[in-house]
Order: C-alpha cells, then sequence, then structure tokens
C-alpha cells in the first residue's frame, strides 16, 4: 500500500453503537462499504467529551497535560477572563490558547489543506477564512440547510485535488498530503431535534452521501488508489433526563457566580452534565485543594456544598498531596445514597487507582479480564485503555490526571452522570436549553468509531484504539517520523494480545 495522501474526516457528535446499528440496517451504504476495505473499530476519545479538547487530541495527538486548553468554556484565573468557543469570536483565540505544540498540519512539510476544521493552525490552505466563516455560519444556521455543509467539505476537497496549483501556487500541480474536513451540521442538529430524531439520522445521511461522492471523485482523478482516508468522531452523546439550574442551590450557601469585569462573585460553571468548578472569589490564583475546599473564605466546606447539589452523581478533586510528579486525586461517588471514596494516585504519567471499599468505576465488569485490576500497581495510558474500553469510565484515571495537570484546570468536576444537563453557563441560565449532551465519561460519550480506508486495504477490526493514535497513524502513513513523546500508537502496525 503505497500512500501520498491522507484525508481526515471528523463526523461530530457520533457514537459507537450507533454507528455499528446504522451499518447493520444499511442506512449508511457508502460508509458500509469503506468498511470492506479498513481498518475499523470503536475508538476512545478525550475527557471531557466535548468539541474542542477532542478535536485538539485528534488534530495534534496530545491531551490536556500538554495543550494548554482544558475545556470548551472555562475560566482564565490570571487574566480573569471567561472562555467560551461555543460563542463570537473566541474561537479565534485558540491559536493564542493552545500554547507551543504542533499540530498536524505543522508537522507535515507540504501541501495542507482544511475545510472548517477549527484546529487548523499550519494548514497551508484554510477554507473558509474568518469573516467568511462567521457569515457561513450565520448563513446555514438561520437561513439555509445545514447539511449543505457536508457537500461543501467534500466538494472543496475535490476541487482542490483536481487543480492543487490554484490552492497552493508552489506544488509544482501536486495534490495536498493531508487535509482535514469537518462535518458540525451533525452536531448542531443533535442538539436541536436529539439523537433518535429523523432530523439527526438525516444528517447523518447526508454525510454519507457526501463521504459516496468523494470516493467516486478520487477514483475519477485517479488518486483514491493512493489515497487513505480516515473517518472519525469527535465525542458521541446522551439524552439526559431534564434541565436544572445548579445556581439556586449554591446561592443558599451564599455563592455567586463570578462577574470578572466587575470583581465579584465567587465561582464559575458552564454548562452540562459535567460540570467544571472555578472558586476565585478569595482571589488566590492557584488550584484549590483539599483543604481550601473544605475552608472556602474561611467559613464554607465547598465539597459538602456540591455534595447537596441537585442530581450529582460523582466529584473528583485534588488532594493536599500535589507536585508536578507526585499526588493523589480524591473521587467520591454517590452509591444508593452514600457517598463512597476512592484515591487516583499519579507518578509522572502513571496513574493508581485505589478504593476505599467499593469499585467506584465498575472496572470489575471487563470483559478483557475481570481480575485484571491491581489496586496496587500504577498503569499507563495503553493499560487503562487495553482493560476499561468496553465500559464506562473508560481510561478515567489517566484522563482526570491529564486534565487536573492543565494549568487552566479547574478546581473540581461535578458530574450527573447524564441524568442532568446544568442549564448554567458563566452566570446566565438557559431557560430554552437542550437536554442533549456530550460530555460524560461514559461509553456512550467517549466511544466513537474510526474508520481507516484505501481499496487495497482488506478489512480488519481492530477492538480498540484512543483518538490520540490518528496523528502517529497519519504520519505512518506518510512515511514521516513519529515523535516518540507523544501518547500514541501507529494503528496500521498495532498487535492485539
Amino acid at each position: 500500500m503505497n500512500i501520498n495522501h491522507v484525508i481526515l474526516l471528523i463526523i461530530d457528535d457520533f457514537r459507537y453503537d450507533h454507528f455499528i446499528s446504522l451499518l447493520k440496517e444499511n442506512k449508511l451504504p457508502n460508509l458500509g462499504k469503506l468498511k470492506n476495505n479498513a481498518i475499523w473499530g470503536k475508538s476512545i476519545t478525550t475527557f471531557p467529551s466535548v468539541t474542542i479538547p477532542a478535536h485538539l487530541t485528534i488534530m495534534t495527538g496530545l491531551y490536556q497535560d500538554s495543550y494548554n486548553i482544558p475545556l470548551m468554556q472555562w475560566y482564565d484565573r490570571i487574566q480573569k477572563k471567561i472562555k467560551n468557543y461555543s460563542v463570537g469570536l473566541q474561537a479565534f483565540e485558540i491559536y493564542e490558547d493552545i500554547g507551543d505544540i504542533e499540530t498536524i498540519f505543522e508537522k507535515i512539510n507540504g501541501a495542507t489543506c482544511n475545510i472548517f476544521e477549527p484546529i487548523h493552525r499550519g494548514a497551508l490552505y484554510n477554507y473558509p477564512g474568518k469573516l467568511k466563516a462567521i457569515g457561513k455560519y450565520l448563513y446555514y444556521k438561520y437561513i439555509s440547510d445545514l447539511n449543505k455543509t457536508n457537500e461543501i467539505i467534500t466538494n472543496r476537497i475535490l476541487k482542490i485535488f483536481k487543480n492543487p496549483r490554484k490552492f497552493f501556487p508552489n506544488s509544482q500541480g501536486s495534490p495536498p498530503i493531508f487535509c482535514a474536513g469537518w462535518f458540525l451540521a451533525t452536531d448542531m442538529i443533535l442538539h436541536t431535534f436529539g439523537v433518535d430524531s429523523k432530523e439527526y439520522l438525516a444528517s447523518l445521511q447526508s454525510v454519507d452521501k457526501a463521504i459516496g461522492k468523494l470516493i467516486t471523485g478520487l477514483k475519477e482523478l485517479n488518486y483514491l488508489d493512493s489515497t487513505a482516508i480516515i473517518v472519525v468522531s469527535d465525542h458521541g452523546n446522551y439524552t439526559a433526563k431534564e434541565l436544572y439550574n445548579p445556581q439556586l442551590d449554591f446561592k443558599r450557601y451564599n455563592l455567586f457566580p463570578l462577574q470578572p469585569k466587575k470583581g465579584k462573585g465567587d465561582y464559575d460553571i458552564a454548562d452540562g452534565s459535567i460540570l467544571a468548578l472555578y472558586l476565585s472569589g478569595d482571589n488566590d490564583k492557584t488550584f484549590k485543594t483539599e483543604s481550601k475546599l473544605r475552608n472556602y473564605k474561611n467559613k464554607i466546606d465547598v465539597i459538602e456544598v456540591i455534595k447537596n447539589l441537585k442530581g450529582v452523581k460523582w466529584i473528583a478533586f485534588r488532594s493536599d498531596n500535589i507536585s508536578n510528579t507526585k499526588g493523589t486525586y480524591i473521587f467520591l461517588r454517590k452509591i444508593r445514597e452514600k457517598w463512597e471514596k476512592a484515591y487516583f494516585h499519579y507518578n509522572d504519567m502513571k496513574v493508581r487507582y485505589e478504593p476505599e471499599k467499593l469499585d467506584l468505576l465498575g472496572y470489575d465488569k471487563s470483559k478483557e479480564n475481570h481480575k485484571w485490576l491491581d489496586y496496587e500497581k500504577y498503569y499507563t495510558l495503553d493499560e487503562w485503555l487495553k482493560y476499561t474500553h468496553d465500559l464506562d469510565f473508560p481510561m478515567f484515571p489517566d484522563q482526570i490526571h491529564r486534565n487536573f495537570m492543565n494549568k487552566n484546570s479547574c478546581d473540581i468536576f461535578i458530574s450527573s452522570m447524564a441524568e442532568i444537563v446544568y442549564n448554567s453557563v458563566h452566570g446566565k441560565v438557559k431557560n430554552n436549553y437542550h437536554i442533549y449532551a456530550h460530555d460524560v465519561a461514559l461509553s456512550c460519550s467517549m466511544q466513537v468509531p474510526l474508520l481507516i480506508y484505501n481499496p487495497n486495504l482488506k478489512e480488519k477490526q481492530i477492538p480498540f484504539s484512543k483518538t490520540s493514535d490518528l496523528v502517529p497513524t497519519i504520519l505512518k502513513l506518510l512515511n514521516y517520523k513519529i515523535d516518540p513523546k507523544l501518547p500514541g500508537i501507529d494503528l496500521i502496525n498495532k498487535k492485539y494480545n
């Protein structure tokens, strides 16, 4: 297999189990055909499973311990500024916020292009530009059919392959080495109508049709045999039972949302079944560890406040015993109306899981080996992946560690485990919001489909992978050197025991 071009296609908000069921029902015929000549299977995305961190992992091969962005929405303690990449022009600040790391575009020395992908630093050709992106977003969201963006992506890629000199004047007529395209319509439609709606299915089928057109076009241009097409999603989804405003509970304890411009308030949180809580009302710009959480402003036990927050099922925070290389996180989970405790001990990038009494993550249900877990052992990322990919909380001890290592991370993670979507966004309540979300550490949100296609490949189903494996895989396909510091593994040559 001689690969000269790689096209990465990201279908936003697509669960692995739905992918499998829709293929069996022949509702995605083009993806079904690709599977016959593909390495394919289940991949585990980034936690929390939200768009920007998930895309950062796909496009850099790294996790939150390496890039500066912990979440889709977060609070910058130093600058006292709220970050929300889903509104206004803040998405264009990602390049400044991301830090000194390389994207896949920057790793590839040659003609590269991006269609709609938000993490595109280093792409030689980017579509659309900033002003056009704003215009197109507004046009397709409020005026036209969002699904038309799916066809735009594959049409634009085919135009670039057909006339590369127009898009890469210095390429001597060679087509792009690497292209990325983001099918964003599926996510926006799911958030409005839900995963079981005819509108969401129609959006997926629109993507499937666009991918079929891409395959036909590449074949007509005689590039299909030398091209690898990778299809993946950034996260899955769930349907919560209700919306709830958590500010009501915090207010009872005289805790109020931050107003950075006025210098007032105690906390910042953003919507979801996962809440990332930032406490900065005491003007402390560092992380709050357990002792400060238990005695916030010398009078409030924030942990006990959160335990009484409606719908909370688990809480995670830093113990006082932390450093850059060693330390402990505390994990509390409500089991049969009683709060149980466990610990995540880290030693560099290995993590040990130690429950006080009960296995709070359900890892004893692993299909791989129900006796695999040694509470005295520190495990690597790939060891957590191997034994927990088929469970809820896949790779969770590793992922919670990497997020807490991020310099912009929250003080506390809170979860209703997909039962409640908290509709408070940086102090504002979204009354007309939705219950269709995708942030939790459950399999429905963390398991996504992955498919690596070339007409010369034989079908091979892999039992598991992680989305950080994509960058090493792309580099391997294109015969580039793989940075050994990347946490991912080349999937083309990976062997499974």
